[in-house]
């Protein structure tokens, strides 16, 4: 016998009464940052697989938030990284070598 079960709990996170809905209007996360921080999305998945050889399951929980940022256009090539703020290790880096203007609608 074998099963693969999937299930993407993002829409039940938030919208329950008991659910995570603050954290997107207005939250008080002060007790991670000094700077005003909200939540953009969470995103939860579960998935278990079960099979003649044995059972795995796993999960994963993403929750993104934003700080304030400028706005800027780039009209050259550019290098970016993305830093931690307190060790100053960069998580990400990158190149853009041909910027394409968004369109806006």
């Amino acid at each position: 016998m074998e099963a693969h079960f999937m299930n993407d709990l993002f829409p039940s996170l938030w919208m329950s009464p008991s659910g995570l809905g603050s954290l997107f209007s207005g939250p008080d996360l002060s007790g991670i940052s000094d700077e005003p921080l909200r939540v953009s999305s969470v995103h939860h998945a579960t998935t278990i697989e079960i099979r003649e050889e044995g059972v795995e399951a796993s999960a994963t929980t993403v929750v993104t938030h934003t700080r304030s940022i400028s706005h800027f256009s780039v009209n050259s090539p550019f290098l970016f990284a993305l830093v931690d703020d307190a060790t100053l290790v960069p998580f990400f880096m990158g190149v853009i070598t041909n910027p394409v203007p968004m369109m806006v609608p």
